[in-house]
């Protein structure tokens, strides 16, 4: 689905991907633990996640000031917060945790003494249980046994006869069931349920002669307990036990203190949120998420600020392998007439040029592209459209006027926050009369020659100004070093420096290797980004980057010349730029120590070469936010902006002032089907002035192929404004047609012009 994947086949181009896997350095040059990363990874996601569920779930997007008034948190506000939000829940953990600690030592304390307590009652009743067991059994008087008569079921009486002796059984049995009633009053005693003995002895005496020659074997003396000797006994071992049932609870109390005791001991919480190693690879993920927004993290709008994620494409990260600039020639050499340079003065009104006083050096045709050319003013009316440029190598003082019917403007996002500042600026100071433009405005021409940024004329309409204010434009920079080899890893695309401190995060945080030439690409995001802007460039500094001159030294002296013969050696005279210096002391940090263990298998020589990291032979720095064809890098979406805002900065500007407006962006993101037919709505002025760039992509902004999209996107909308035919030009996910009633026949030969500004690297100008 990404466009530039497409041109890239039509062209043909190369596309190369990119290995995504980042290793970390920490300020001395050291590697960060894997386990360290991926641990402050996990959690900058999570502080993420948890800002945006504060905000989309709950509406957490604002806070009160003292003054009562709400003001929007920014997602750098949000996050801070919970940082310190995290920072005092781990201080609180830590508390909770001593306080546990302490309670569970205090009740370890009491089970301790309750345990002692009860240790003793337990040996106090086992003496006691002893003595008493000791004094029963000193008690205890042995008596010998009366041998009685066996009963019929005896093993010495005769049982020749089962009959006899069932009788006999069943005669003793009803002399034992024949008892003494008890008394009347109830208060029988044991002699009342005594068997009968004369009964019985008479009964034996029946059961055979040969008893009476039977002589039994001695039976065992019975022992006499002293009852209450013993009932003392069970009572002790009773309390005893007794003793026992209170004492195991507490040492199962105790042991349950104990292990948690120890799983406190052994899982204490953080004395702190974040150590200061933690700290600053987490600083390390927020500079890279500031150079994705090319801005600070407080300017980022909390609600919105990734409102484009859920359009990202699907696929491997891949660059160009002969970059941008490749693709931008073969776009251009396709529309290019063979007229490119100079040509013969006009003598009369040509299609793009007006008669003037003074020779116009170029005969400007159709499909020209003009270069070194900065537009001044965009004049719009009801019939047309007029830009003035100033190219300095030919005039310094007169504009080149170029009429059309239509503009199609691709100036960046910060031209166009310079404009409307400077629109404003016009509108409140005093006004000059001098030559009178299409628009009925007044501006001194030679005011027009020395503008910082171009006007237009008359002013682009509220909607579209406030837009271009609300929307954010922010800025990277990025310090180019070219080696004469490498010295680094090839199969690494990307390795990271992690910086001290939280206002140096950003600065040469991230280097690239993403070509086939000894060129590392350092990025430099957020404040250091500002810092950068700030910093006294060199010299040699040309617009957009800063290229470090060279100078002929023989023998490292710079600015001598050869004594022996031998020819001068072209090498970097020095390194102007202070922020090249940085960079070559991180890369020696990095790759100028080597392991001890791993030194130790090397040779001398291959040790000295490894240590050392040679100087690059040439450097460039970019300024983008200096740059005034430019004045940034690319949008994003700032606190109190929306999404809607990219469909504003893409709605085309007609005429007539008065006429368009918000609603025009909610119209824009309609589809039309081409099976459907255009609703009828009242006609309005055909639009004169159309926007492209990333900064018009709501889907894709910050992204070469939004721009293209962008780009695109306005063909189809030029198409069908003046080119109308029976199925509008359309493109998935845009409304691009125009009601029939609105389209100007008279335009359909109409001469388009694009009016282009230098662009960045990042976004694409299609002409």
């Amino acid at each position: 689905a990404n466009p530039v994947s497409i041109l890239v086949k039509q062209i043909p181009l190369t596309l190369v991907p990119i290995n995504v896997d980042c290793s970390l350095y920490d300020p001395r040059g050291l590697l960060v633990p894997r386990d360290v990363d991926e641990k402050v990874e996990k959690e900058f996601n999570k502080l993420l996640g948890t800002a945006a569920f504060l905000c989309h779930t709950k509406s957490m997007d604002s806070i009160t000031t003292e003054t009562g008034e709400e003001k929007l948190l920014s997602l750098g506000e949000a996050l801070e917060m919970l940082i310190r939000y995290q920072e005092k829940h781990k201080l609180q953990l830590k508390i909770t945790h001593r306080k546990l600690i302490v309670k569970l030592l205090e009740r370890k304390n009491e089970l301790l003494d309750q345990i002692a307590v009860e240790r003793q009652n337990i040996e106090d009743a086992y003496v006691r249980w002893q003595t008493a067991t000791a004094r029963a059994n000193s008690c205890l008087i042995v008596t010998p046994r009366v041998n009685t008569v066996p009963l019929g079921n005896s093993a010495d009486a005769n049982t020749s006869s089962q009959r006899d002796a069932d009788d006999g059984v069943l005669k003793e049995t009803s002399i034992l069931r024949t008892a003494r009633p008890p008394s009347r009053g109830g208060g029988g005693t044991a002699e009342d349920i005594k068997p009968d003995v004369d009964m019985l002895e008479v009964e034996n005496q029946k059961c055979g002669p040969a008893q009476e020659d039977i002589n039994p074997p001695p039976r065992a003396s019975l022992p006499v307990y002293n009852v209450s000797a013993q009932f003392e006994v069970r009572r002790l071992l009773s309390e005893l036990h007794e003793a026992w049932k209170k004492f195991e609870p507490l040492q199962a109390a105790l042991t349950r203190v104990n292990r948690q005791l120890e799983i406190l001991l052994q899982s204490p919480p953080k004395e702190i949120y974040l150590t200061d190693e933690e700290r600053r690879t987490l600083n390390w993920h927020f500079a890279n998420l500031e150079f994705a927004n090319a801005t600070l993290l407080n300017n980022l709008s909390l609600r919105h600020w990734d409102q484009d994620d859920a359009f990202e494409l699907n696929g491997e990260h891949c660059v160009v392998r002969d970059g941008y600039s490749s693709m931008t020639d073969a776009l251009a050499s396709a529309i290019t007439s063979s007229q490119t340079g100079p040509g013969p003065v006009p003598s009369t009104i040509t299609p793009n040029s007006k008669q003037r006083e003074a020779p116009c050096p170029y005969t400007l045709g159709p499909g020209h592209i003009e270069l070194k050319s900065s537009v001044k003013r965009i004049i719009y009316t009801e019939k047309g459209v007029r830009v003035d440029t100033l190219n300095a190598a030919f005039s310094q003082d007169d504009l080149i006027e170029n009429e059309a019917d239509a503009v199609v403007c691709t100036l960046p996002l910060g031209v166009l926050k310079e404009s409307v500042q400077l629109t404003t600026e016009h509108r409140t100071g005093p006004k000059t009369t001098s030559i009178r433009g299409d628009s009925g405005g007044h501006h001194q021409q030679l005011d027009l020659t020395k503008l910082r940024a171009p006007l237009f004329d008359p002013p682009l309409p509220d909607w579209k100004a406030d837009a271009i204010q609300r929307l954010g434009f922010g800025v990277l920079n990025k310090v180019v070093l070219v080696f004469e080899k490498c010295f680094w890893d090839r199969s690494q695309n990307l390795f990271g420096h992690v910086n001290s401190t939280k206002e140096s995060r950003g600065e040469l945080f991230l280097f690239w290797s993403i070509t086939d030439r000894p060129v590392l690409i350092a990025l430099v995001a957020g404040q250091a980004a500002l810092d950068l802007e700030n910093s006294r460039p060199s010299p040699q500094r040309v617009s957009p980057g800063s290229r470090l001159s060279t100078s002929q030294v023989v023998g490292g002296v710079a600015g001598s010349k050869s004594t022996t013969g031998s020819s001068p050696v072209s090498v970097i005279h020095g390194l102007q730029e202070p922020i090249v210096a940085r960079a070559m002391h991180i890369l020696r940090g990095i790759f100028g120590s080597q392991d001890s263990s791993y030194t130790a298998s090397l040779g001398s020589s291959q040790v000295d070469r490894k240590r050392v990291v040679p100087n690059p032979i040439d450097a460039i720095v970019t300024r983008w936010y200096s740059d005034p064809d430019s004045r940034g890098s690319y949008s994003y979406v700032g606190v109190g902006s929306t999404g809607l805002d990219y469909d504003l900065l893409g709605n085309p500007v007609s005429g007539n002032i008065l006429s368009g407006g918000p609603q025009e962006a909610e119209k824009s993101s309609e589809r039309v089907s081409p099976s459907k037919k255009p609703p009828t709505v009242s006609p309005s002025p055909t639009p004169r002035v159309f926007f492209a760039g990333e900064h018009t992509c709501r889907f894709y902004p910050a992204t070469v192929h939004g721009a293209l999209l962008s780009g695109l996107r306005e063909a189809a909308r030029v198409a069908n404004t003046f080119f109308p035919g029976p199925v509008p030009v359309s493109q998935h996910g845009f409304t691009l047609s125009c009601p029939a009633s609105q389209i100007n026949t008279e335009c359909q030969a109409a001469r388009l012009m694009v009016s282009e500004s230098r662009h960045k690297p990042k976004t694409c100008t299609l002409l």
